[in-house]
């Protein structure tokens, strides 16, 4: 019984000496798809916590839960005869990624991790704002945007995590919208996906 008390607790001492705490921030851009086609830039800022749990051929396998928070802007203008419109978007978002990561050690101070996994968002808040002219007529309104788009999503996120110098990381990823947040009229789609880049620091 002692003997097992002990692995088990050399298990978990090893675990949480592995395991880190990582604090992030960079560029996202967000790009709808669908029946709606437009991008935009933005940035993104969190926490996550790696978890690795099994040392497999040259890497350890491990799982990565964090939650970020993230803003973006996007501009469309659609021109039909002699009226023109200019809508721009803007969401503020909290999302949580799950990543199962293979950690691979390149060199003493230099690791790389891909990873893949789902990442759980809901939109906080938003607006839409469109301004438009006709005949030299114009004219400007504002919405919420969650009056035609849901707030929750559901995207597959895959990447790679490059640490150096044991402590810093540069993260590059994409999240595929696996939704459809269209909650208007119509038969229509409107998936969001993300393209990020970024710097976090781990201890």
């Amino acid at each position: 019984m002692k003997k097992f008390i002990a692995i088990i607790t050399a298990a978990l001492v090893s675990t949480a000496a592995f395991a880190q705490v990582e604090v992030g921030a960079g560029y996202l851009n967000a790009s709808y798809s669908g029946d709606f086609e437009n991008s935009g830039s933005g940035l993104y800022a969190g926490v996550s916590y790696n978890f690795p749990f099994a040392e497999v051929g040259i890497g350890t396998f491990g799982v990565k839960p964090g939650l970020y928070y993230s803003y973006y802007s996007a501009k469309d203008t659609f021109k039909t005869g002699l009226a023109s419109t200019e809508v721009k978007f803007k969401e503020h978002s909290l999302n949580v990624p799950v990543r199962l990561n293979y950690n691979m050690g390149l060199a003493s101070d230099l690791s790389i991790a891909p990873y893949f996994g789902p990442v759980f968002a809901f939109g906080v808040s938003g607006d839409a704002d469109g301004s438009g002219s006709v005949l030299g007529v114009s004219g400007s309104n504002s919405r919420d945007l969650y009056d035609g788009l849901k707030r929750f999503d559901v995207k597959l996120g895959l990447g790679v995590d490059i640490t150096f110098l044991q402590f810093f990381k540069v993260n590059v990823g994409y999240d595929w919208g696996l939704l459809n947040r269209y909650d208007g009229d119509g038969d229509l789609k409107a998936k969001v996906n993300y393209v990020h880049l970024g710097l976090a620091y781990a201890f």
